[in-house]
């Protein structure tokens, strides 16, 4: 057995296209999972906590292969329920809780939640289940991975205080990692500070898709385009745009980052999730819709919601329609990703097009 050697093939979700099996290789997950601990610090001193499922890269690599590598205690269960995990990270005297925000969300709802001493956490992803001064800093950066890289290949801890103008970053490229910004129709390398789509090469990418022949999957060069948009500052910090097969593109002509909505609908207390995409529109183009599902015990209203984010937002951001639902009508992947596809065609079942 060698590094070299093809060790597991991992799908991706296939929240936007079909799901493809990235091969990786022994070297590239031992690799990995031990170098992506400078953004997610632990140590053998750690209890770590995660519900996200194994079958999936992120779960795979930052939990299940990296406690390991720092003899860190592991704690899971089978699929999450918000009373049992709340037990299960009392009970374990949890440091590090690592999961969905919503999970976060969904926990801090619990009638137990207030009576769970939880403060052995500190550090979690699910910032709503412990206390404000638990919570990563106001600015602070995220990190943007996928299933062909291994996990992460933009980092940064979390928990490291960023300067205002840092707001918004995904970090910055794992040593061994290389990226460039490109013009998604021609391919043309771009300077710092231009958008365009983000190529990647270096020691975590796969060696292939599952069934693809390599020239199908990698540039001649050997990068491999994400289908991400975003861009580089000067200083090399990464900000994520958005799916380029997300985009949605108005009948004004307008280009419409999904997550940016999102991002801004989850800011708002009384909404537990939120999820947006396009539907085509008669008059060509898309319309920008999306799908909300309350907190417990909160009433929401879609005209309401959409007056409050015409006072955030710019107009042609502000979706067309807004599906009040539970989270049981919505079209979850088993990876805890929401099918967007699926979304759009059950809000267009409900409302048409216009």
């Amino acid at each position: 057995m060698t590094p070299a050697d093809a060790v597991v093939i991992v799908y991706s979700s296939g929240s936007t296209a079909d799901p493809k099996g990235s091969i990786h290789t022994h070297g590239t997950i031992v690799r990995h999972s031990c170098n992506i601990q400078s953004g997610y610090p632990m140590g053998c001193d750690d209890v770590v906590f995660s519900p996200m499922p194994f079958f999936w890269i992120g779960g795979l690599v930052t939990t299940l292969l990296e406690a390991p590598h720092f003899g860190a205690t592991l704690v899971t269960m089978s699929s999450f329920e918000a009373g049992a995990a709340l037990e299960l990270i009392e009970q374990e005297q949890v440091t590090i809780a690592t999961g969905w925000p919503q999970q976060g969300k969904t926990m801090s709802e619990h009638p137990s939640f207030r009576s769970r001493d939880l403060s052995s956490v500190v550090r979690t992803s699910m910032p709503d289940m412990v206390s404000p001064e638990r919570r990563p800093p106001d600015v602070n950066s995220t990190s943007l991975g996928m299933t062909e890289t291994c996990s992460s290949h933009t980092l940064w801890d979390q928990y490291d205080a960023l300067p205002e103008q840092r707001r918004g970053t995904f970090g910055k490229p794992l040593e061994g990692v290389f990226h460039k910004i490109v013009d998604p129709d021609t391919g043309e390398s771009l300077p710092p500070g231009s958008e365009g789509e983000v190529r990647v090469r270096g020691y975590s990418l796969m060696q292939g898709l599952h069934r693809r022949e390599r020239e199908e999957v990698f540039e001649s060069d050997a990068w491999y385009r994400t289908g991400d948009a975003g861009r580089f500052d000067d200083d090399g910090w990464f900000y994520f745009i958005g799916r380029l097969g997300e985009m949605i593109k108005t009948s004004g002509g307008a280009n419409v980052t999904p997550a940016e909505i999102e991002a801004m609908l989850m800011s708002y207390p009384d909404v537990l999730e939120a999820y947006i995409t396009g539907i085509p529109s008669a008059e060509g183009g898309e319309l920008v819709v999306g799908a909300v599902v309350a907190r417990a015990g909160e009433m929401l209203d879609a005209e309401e919601l959409r007056a409050r984010l015409k006072s955030d937002l710019s107009a042609y951001k502000v979706p067309r329609y807004l599906w009040i639902c539970t989270k049981a009508d919505l079209p979850f992947l088993a990876s805890g990703k929401i099918k967007k596809q699926a979304l759009a065609e059950r809000i267009t079942g409900r409302y048409g097009g216009d």
